[in-house]
């Protein structure tokens, strides 16, 4: 059997019929691969090339000032609390020198006046003596002028001041225990007996 021209055409047809139509689906055959030469300019590959590697540089120059700002930042935090830490620091020294140096001339003045009430006590108490000797020996007049003395100071304690009270009480006792006296004796006198 001698096939013809035509007959091969037939078979030719009917197979590629066959084989086209089998299955009726739709799916995806792989996508012709595309043989064709690269018609894209030279000049236009470079800019391509160029504008990429541009915006990888630009894209590494963010990330490292973004790195630098952050770090900056981070300083200035740090920088920040330093400053604090050292102004608190300045702050509870000048605080504690204040206090120091009130504490200092508080003790100062409690000392002045303790000396003063000192040098006061050390005039006071002979005189105070002086006085009460007087009032034994019955010289109520310079028991009195003891007295007026001390009476005149300021800054005596309370507690001395009460004995000078107490030796001012015992010479008025006397001086109205003498004129009960004299008035006693004058009556005498004058009743005669």
């Amino acid at each position: 059997m001698k096939l013809y021209k035509w007959q091969w055409v037939l078979v030719a047809g009917v197979a590629l019929a066959l084989y086209g139509c089998g299955d009726d689906s739709d799916s995806a055959k792989t996508p012709p691969v595309n043989n064709a030469p690269d018609i894209t300019a030279p000049a236009t590959t470079q800019a391509l090339t160029a504008a990429s590697d541009t915006a990888t540089q630009a894209a590494a120059a963010a990330k490292i000032q973004a790195k630098a700002v952050a770090a900056a930042a981070a300083k200035a935090k740090a920088d920040a609390k330093k400053t604090a830490a050292q102004a608190k620091a300045k702050a509870q020294a000048a605080a504690d020198k204040a206090a120091a140096q009130a504490k200092a001339q508080a003790q100062a003045a409690a000392d002045a006046a303790k000396a003063k009430a000192q040098a006061l006590m050390a005039k006071a108490q002979p005189l105070l003596n002086q006085a009460t000797a007087y009032i034994k020996a019955n010289k109520l007049d310079l028991a009195d002028t003891a007295l007026l003395k001390i009476e005149s100071m300021n800054g005596l304690p309370v507690s001395f001041l009460s004995k000078v009270k107490d030796a001012r009480s015992l010479i008025d006792a006397k001086r109205k225990a003498d004129q009960a006296k004299d008035v006693g004796s004058t009556l005498k006198g004058l009743l005669g007996k």
